[in-house]
């Protein structure tokens, strides 16, 4: 992980009328011969972990039937949870990079932003290896609020000058959320994503992944802004018709504790104050890097 991290290619950056994109260089056998449209312009130096995460992307819109491509790089999402496991791991996920599958120049984007979208994804490995990542970037208390905010929104972290907001909560609750129809004074709470969901809507299926996503939820509990924010948020209204139709005991257990977390009275010391490992009264509660 750590050699992945600190990893860097060669690649020739291509620049058409609409499309951006990049040769990567030694991804050529050295025997074969350049490719008749070979670029001409200079190669430059990019960390191959921002090209593997774009890669991973692009690769999920594409149809099998319709792509040379012998896979899909849905193994690429446990990767990234891997490498998200290890502090350096997650300040990568966090901080802008650059975009090269936009015509637009110099676009930035936190590597994390690129797999939000897959957490309902088909593939199990997929959207499991996202749940992870987005957990082990949770660990990250300082990041929370870019976490959980808008992109319209910035944030300086120690880490990264200008990270805009990654809105991770409907992500994080779509998997978590079923049919159940909410009364109409409930709905108003919902993000408008969760809100009036068709009646063919279903739950995660895998009850590890259901953890997961809990966990997330509680890592985000740690400070007071954090539980402010999910409780405007109807994650309550969620977790609460989860907890309803739940039959595994290990995720009863998560929403019970998400739920203490939500809905107890804030003491006058917890009004600013995060908290911390200390309060993990058992260890067996404690929620741990995946």
């Amino acid at each position: 992980g750590t050699r992945l991290l600190k990893l860097e290619v060669d690649i020739i950056p291509l620049d058409n009328d609409t499309s951006k994109g990049y040769y990567p260089i030694q991804s050529r056998c050295a025997t074969s011969p350049p490719p008749g449209n070979y670029p001409s312009s200079k190669p430059i130096k990019e960390r191959a972990l921002s090209l593997l995460v774009e890669a991973c992307g692009g690769s999920a819109s594409i149809k099998k039937e319709d792509s040379d491509r012998k896979g899909q790089l849905h193994f690429l999402a446990g990767v990234f949870a891997n490498i998200s496991g290890q502090p350096d791991g997650r300040q990568f996920f966090l901080t802008p990079q650059r975009i090269f599958s936009t015509p637009q120049d110099g676009v930035l984007e936190a590597p994390l932003a690129q797999l939000l979208p897959f957490t309902e994804h088909p593939d199990i490995i997929r959207r499991g290896g996202v749940a992870s990542t987005i957990k082990n970037c949770a660990f990250i208390q300082e990041a929370h609020k870019a976490l959980l905010s808008s992109d319209k929104e910035v944030f300086r972290l120690t880490f990264a000058d200008e990270v805009p907001g990654l809105n991770v909560l409907p992500r994080i609750l779509l998997p978590l959320a079923g049919p159940e129809e909410f009364e109409l004074e409930d709905v108003e709470l919902l993000l408008p994503e969760l809100q009036f969901l068709p009646s063919t809507k279903a739950r995660e299926s895998d009850p590890v992944l259901r953890v997961t996503h809990l966990e997330t939820l509680i890592l985000l509990c740690t400070s007071r802004w954090g539980r402010d924010i999910q409780r405007q948020s109807g994650v309550y209204e969620i977790i609460r018709l989860l907890h309803e139709t739940e039959t595994d005991d290990n995720v009863i257990t998560h929403v019970e504790r998400l739920v203490n977390l939500l809905k107890r009275d804030e003491a006058p010391e917890t009004q600013s104050a995060s908290i911390t490992k200390a309060d993990e009264s058992d260890d067996d509660d404690k929620i741990v890097e995946v």
